[in-house]
């Protein structure tokens, strides 16, 4: 019998945004602060996916987590990131509510997806 690691036990795939340096940039971190993912705010980006699957961006091994979970995007003229649940199962809720629709993030946000939590946060110093 397989034993499945923490559910908060989260993974990545490189996003390289430093092609984008001089743009906002935000990054996803899971509960103890490592960084998963660093992303820019440019449109060309597109969307960052959370999910259990290998086709995420982010990838978090909790078996209560979708495939394909919920996906960030920027929408420039709300200056903000955009999360929405993309059809999972058990929901993606920001500051403990859950999400319908699209919902902006803000600095400091939490985001959790299963059992998993993340935390949202931007730089705007560029």
């Amino acid at each position: 019998m397989r034993s499945e690691p923490p559910a908060s036990d989260a993974s990545m795939r490189s996003i390289d945004s430093n092609e984008h340096a001089n743009l906002r940039t935000a990054t996803l971190c899971d509960a103890t602060g490592r960084v998963l993912t660093t992303f820019s705010c440019a449109a060309e980006v597109g969307r960052i996916t959370i999910g259990r699957g290998s086709e995420a961006h982010v990838r978090v091994n909790d078996l209560s987590v979708s495939t394909l979970h919920a996906a960030i995007t920027w929408e420039a003229p709300r200056g903000a990131h955009l999360i929405c649940d993309t059809g999972s199962t058990n929901g993606t809720f920001v500051n403990g509510q859950r999400i319908r629709g699209d919902a902006p993030l803000q600095h400091g946000a939490t985001i959790r997806v299963g059992r998993t939590v993340l935390r949202y946060c931007h730089d705007d110093s560029a």
